[in-house]
């Protein structure tokens, strides 16, 4: 979304049972739910399958570490819950964080 685009944050709450069939860890009964959704370019599989790996960027040499995200999986799984991408190309990319309540 570097020249235009939009950017939607939503929140809600999540039962537990409702995420167990995609997510065995989901013990709690509620969960929060965070998506970040943009409009962006989205992601080929190849690119959407690494992106949370530590240093994996698409970014140009020295526009990024390629660790945000990483490190974002990291304290979301530290706190119990999970973190999920959606993309398709040219339709834009959602990350979904499901944190225990």
């Amino acid at each position: 979304m570097a020249d235009r685009g939009t950017l939607r944050l939503q929140t809600r709450t999540i039962s537990g049972a409702e995420l167990c069939d995609r997510f065995q860890e989901a013990t709690a009964e509620r969960y929060a739910r965070i998506s970040v959704t943009d409009t962006g370019l989205g992601m080929e599989e190849g690119t959407k399958s690494r992106v949370f790996e530590p240093f994996f960027t698409t970014k140009e040499m020295g526009r990024g570490t390629g660790l945000g995200l990483a490190i974002v999986k990291q304290i979301v799984e530290l706190h119990g819950g999970r973190i999920n991408v959606e993309s398709e190309p040219e339709e834009g990319s959602s990350f979904i964080i499901d944190l225990p309540i």
